[in-house]
């Protein structure tokens, strides 16, 4: 942008965890009345910065199966963040022939 345009002084950060969507969620809330890419923002806004899924084995199995994706291979470290190596499950043209894409 060549200018500071988002002063992080004037601004609390709060995580909140949205069980019904499986996210973890970062806001950010103006301490006062701020002025950010010429738009105004009233004091206490919530702002979305972060929106972080958590998903168990199954249900990322499920959502790359789904995405016609398979795990080529995996890294996880001790506090359960994942690495995927991801493929196409099939090839382009095994998927068209199946009606999988457009």
């Amino acid at each position: 942008m060549g200018h500071e345009a988002f002063y992080l002084n004037l601004w609390d950060a709060k995580g909140i965890w949205d069980a019904e969507n499986g996210s973890h969620n970062q806001y950010y809330f103006s301490r006062s009345d701020v002025q950010l890419a010429g738009n105004m923002i009233s004091s206490r806004k919530k702002l979305l910065a972060v929106k972080s899924h958590k998903y168990d084995a199954k249900d990322r199995d499920t959502l790359c199966r789904k995405a016609g994706l398979k795990a080529e291979d995996c890294w996880a470290s001790d506090t359960d963040y994942n690495l995927l190596f991801l493929k196409p499950s099939r090839s382009i043209c095994e998927q068209k022939f199946h009606g999988d894409v457009g």
